[in-house]
């Protein structure tokens, strides 16, 4: 099966679609993991397109801040600002769909988490001592995790953890070994492309590719503004950071 694997969507339409349209007949199954809400200026269009798609998907932190469960002053200025204005624009159903996904699941035998599987609401997997905490909690060889907003790819060989380079595009084998993938931010990067992240995963062959696709950013830092949003929170968008 051919799986669209995506994280930290962040209520930014413009990237999404924009994934939806590259990646069109190219796999079966919507994987999310998780903060389709959040910083972003749309949260209830996104969630509905990603919502019409029948995702696997998984919480992420501001998915829990939106629906109550984790209070807003856990988070910084910027997202706590956006959260506060998701709030109220989400109905009742769309909060409910929210607040009943999962913090972990387990499909065609990898693992689904948006932080780590120490905490997977809240820890950063950014070190090979976190990507080998998770793999030593987790009962698969693979491991899917977002959060970040950073791609990665963390390898375990032996007892050994370490980060493995990857190129955009390319086939990269998940066998042979145990691995923690990051597909990287949908809707907020933060590796210096602000291009909307993603990566197909194949389950037989038990490979992926790393995508990025260019969006048309202008629009949802117009969109933003439009609805007052920080400054200091759409900067970040032209850059990737």
């Amino acid at each position: 099966m051919r799986v669209l694997i995506i994280a930290d969507v962040h209520a930014n339409l413009e990237a999404l679609d924009a994934i939806l349209r590259e990646a069109a007949g190219a796999f079966e199954e919507l994987w999310c993991l998780g903060d389709i809400v959040g910083y972003g200026p749309e949260p209830r269009e996104t969630l509905a397109e990603l919502r019409r798609m029948r995702p696997v998907a998984v919480a992420g932190n501001h998915d829990r801040g939106v629906t109550g469960r984790l209070e807003l002053d856990y988070f910084s200025e910027g997202a706590r600002d956006a959260l506060e204005r998701h709030i109220p624009l989400l109905n009742a159903d769309e909060r409910a769909w929210l607040d009943d996904l999962p913090t972990v699941v387990h499909r065609e035998s990898v693992t689904l988490c948006h932080g780590s599987l120490t905490d997977p609401i809240w820890d950063y997997i950014l070190s090979p001592r976190e990507a080998a905490r998770t793999l030593e909690l987790a009962s698969t060889s693979i491991v899917f995790t977002g959060h970040t907003h950073v791609p990665a790819v963390w390898k375990q060989t032996g007892s050994q953890v370490a980060p493995e380079p990857f190129r955009y595009g390319e086939t990269f084998s998940l066998r042979e070994a145990r691995f923690v993938i990051n597909p990287g931010s949908a809707g907020q990067p933060r590796n210096g492309n602000p291009a909307a992240h993603y990566v197909l995963f194949d389950t037989g062959s038990r490979s992926v590719v790393f995508h990025q696709v260019p969006y048309p950013v202008r629009r949802t830092i117009q969109k933003m503004r439009r609805r007052g949003y920080p400054e200091r929170s759409i900067a970040r968008y032209a850059y990737g950071r």
